[in-house]
């Protein structure tokens, strides 16, 4: 078992007009964002200029003076076309407007004429420029993410945002949880939100340029020996480039805590397709698979989980390493470590030969490991591992 970290990251970092109380609020903002957004085509960048507006950095404009438009800079094209100048964008984010200005023209005037980008832009009163992209890049928009999860809710009530504590920022829209707000009222799990504990919008967000949601199912408990656990997903994505791939987490855990750290996950699966090509064809597809994780019975998932604890992958401690190592699974050295884990919690997790105890072992060793492309290196190795009891 490992526990999940970047539910926790976003609450942790996230400000207010970022965060969202419902599907159907994150839904309209999001959708009114995409119905006032366009794509200025194969536009040559060395053409661009940016306007001082006043004396303060943050009051520069993105001009054309081609056609005279302008539009305002996000946080994040900003820091896109200090990087394509090779411009510190934090240097130039601590400057004047008009010497910030005078930077990013030099900057811009040296590119090459073959450089072109599609520029996204929208209206928010004034017209805002979110970022650039090439002809290549594809996108899943926020509001079908969100779309997506109200799609999963009509499937099963059940599936929900869990409750988060306060994180202390700005602008938080603070209110006392009620019985309808927690997960599990039978609950004992000490760090998660109680009735009357003090919650704010989480698990939710979406800005001019990413999204994540975070959603669970406490209905439908699995029995996996001693264990019983949930489901849950995470989804991420970006509607402009270098950002993040459109990434799928699902996974099964023992609790959720206030701060929205998941704990005792398990069968972590990660899926991540890239903005170019067929996205949208194979994040369709994606959806579809995670549809049927969503409403799998519990009978189906302890039956899956029950043969994975009855499966032996060798007869023997060594025999098993060689059988991970020689599928290109685990290293002999990570091989090793989490047989000795999955002996360790033996009296937990079940035999450390069979693939949930093996498998069990391998997410403690990720819990274990500092670096996040680490655990989740280690996390889907686990979850080929339990591949090979299907």
């Amino acid at each position: 078992m490992s526990n999940l970290y970047s539910a926790s990251r976003q609450w942790a970092s996230r400000p207010a007009d970022e965060r969202f109380a419902s599907l159907e609020e994150m839904y309209r903002v999001a959708r009114e964002q995409f119905e006032s957004a366009t794509e200025a085509p194969d536009v040559q960048l060395n053409t661009l200029r940016v306007a001082p507006t006043s004396t303060d950095v943050e009051d520069i404009v993105l001009t054309n003076p081609a056609s005279g438009a302008e539009a305002a800079f996000t946080d994040w094209s900003f820091k896109q076309t200090c990087s394509l100048i090779g411009a510190p964008a934090r240097y130039i984010s601590g400057l004047p407007s008009g010497l910030a200005a005078r930077n990013l023209n030099n900057g811009l005037a040296k590119l090459s004429s073959d450089e072109v980008a599609n520029l996204l832009l929208h209206k928010n009163g004034g017209r805002v420029f979110r970022g650039m992209n090439s002809n290549a890049y594809k996108r899943i928009w926020n509001f079908e993410v969100a779309e997506f999860g109200l799609a999963l809710r009509e499937m099963d009530p059940n599936w929900r945002v869990p409750p988060a504590r306060p994180a202390g920022i700005e602008g938080e829209r603070v209110r006392i949880a009620t019985e309808a707000d927690v997960l599990d009222l039978n609950s004992n799990f000490g760090l998660s939100v109680k009735v009357g504990d003090r919650i704010a919008p989480a698990g939710l967000y979406a800005s001019s340029h990413d999204v994540f949601v975070f959603m669970v199912n406490q209905a439908r408990q699995i029995k996996a020996g001693t264990e019983t656990l949930n489901r849950g997903f995470f989804i991420s994505g970006s509607e402009v480039s270098g950002v993040t791939t459109h990434k799928i987490v699902t996974f099964y855990y023992d609790a959720v805590c206030g701060n929205h750290i998941v704990w005792g996950a398990t069968n972590v699966h990660e899926f991540s397709f890239r903005h170019v090509g067929q996205l949208r064809q194979k994040v369709s597809a994606a959806y579809d698979a995670m549809k049927s994780f969503a409403d799998a019975s519990v009978e189906e998932d302890e039956l899956r989980l029950g043969r994975a604890r009855q499966t032996l992958l060798a007869d023997t401690k060594a025999d098993v390493i060689d059988l991970v190592f020689d599928n290109g699974i685990f290293t002999r050295k990570d091989a090793a470590a989490a047989y000795a884990l999955a002996e360790e919690f033996e009296g937990i997790h079940g035999d450390p030969r069979s693939a949930w105890g093996f498998a069990s072992g391998a997410t403690r060793l990720s819990q274990q490991t500092l670096y996040t492309d680490r655990r989740h290196e280690l996390d889907r190795a686990a979850a080929k591992v339990l591949d090979l009891s299907l």
